[in-house]
C-alpha cells in the first residue's frame, strides 16, 4: 500500500478497484497473504503478517469486501464456466480514453449467465455514464466498490437499470448509471428479453 498513489481513501479505492478487474477477469486468482486486507508494507518471507492493520476500519472493511468479492465469484456461474475459452469475455467498451473507463462481459454457458463490468480508473465520478448492453431489459447492479461497507462514501447501490433503444458501438440498446469515482461497478441482468438483434451484414456487389 506504501507504494501507491494517493491518500489513503484513494489507495483503498485503487485496492478493490484492482481486486475487482482481477476477479472478473479470466483466468486464476492469486493473493499473497495479508493482501486480502491491503496490508501496509509487502508480503516478506521471515516476517509475521501485520495483524494489527485489522484494527483499523478501513483495513477492516478492505478485508470484507475481499471475502464479498470471492463469494461473488463462486456465485456467478458467467466468471468461470467458460474461463479457458474466448466466449467467455467480450468487451464492451475500451476506447473510451476522455474518461479512463474500461467496460466488458462476462459469459457463461448459457445466455442469461452474465455479468457486466466497469471499471472507473480516475478520480472523478461519471453521470450519465452509458454502457451497452446486449439484450432489452432491466439490468441490476449487485457490486458498487465505493460503499461504505466496504471502505467508500455510497451508502447505497444505484437504481436499477432501464435499457433503451439506442446503439452502442456494436449493442442495439443501452442504460445509463453513476459510476463512483476509482470505483468499478459489476451489473447483472434483472429481467430482460433473450432475442439479440444481429447487426448489418455488408452486401456483397455484383461483378
Amino acid at each position: 500500500m506504501h507504494k501507491m498513489w494517493g491518500d489513503r481513501y484513494k489507495q483503498f479505492s485503487q485496492l478493490r478497484n484492482l481486486y475487482t478487474y482481477m476477479m472478473m477477469h479470466p483466468g486464476k486468482k492469486l493473493l499473497f497473504m495479508g493482501s486480502e486486507w491491503g496490508q501496509f508494507l509487502e508480503w516478506k518471507y521471515d516476517h509475521g503478517l501485520e495483524w494489527v492493520d485489522l484494527n483499523d476500519s478501513l483495513n477492516a472493511k478492505m478485508q470484507f469486501f475481499t471475502q464479498t468479492l470471492n463469494e461473488l465469484y463462486k456465485e456467478e456461474r458467467g466468471l468461470w464456466e467458460l474461463d479457458d475459452q474466448e466466449e467467455s469475455l467480450e468487451v464492451i467498451d475500451a476506447d473510451n480514453l476522455d474518461e479512463t473507463t474500461l467496460t466488458f462481459l462476462r459469459q457463461g454457458k448459457t445466455k442469461k449467465d452474465f455479468l457486466i463490468v466497469v471499471v472507473n480508473l480516475t478520480p472523478v465520478e461519471r453521470h450519465d455514464f452509458a454502457i451497452g448492453v446486449p439484450y432489452e431489459g432491466t439490468y441490476r447492479e449487485i457490486l458498487n466498490t465505493e460503499r461504505d461497507i466496504f471502505g467508500g462514501t455510497w451508502i447505497a447501490n444505484n437504481q436499477d437499470c432501464q435499457t433503451s433503444h439506442t446503439p452502442f458501438k456494436r449493442y442495439d440498446y443501452q442504460i445509463k448509471t453513476i459510476l463512483p469515482a476509482l470505483g468499478a461497478l459489476i451489473i447483472k441482468p434483472e429481467k430482460i428479453k433473450m432475442t439479440r438483434k444481429k447487426g448489418p451484414t455488408k452486401s456483397r456487389k455484383k461483378e
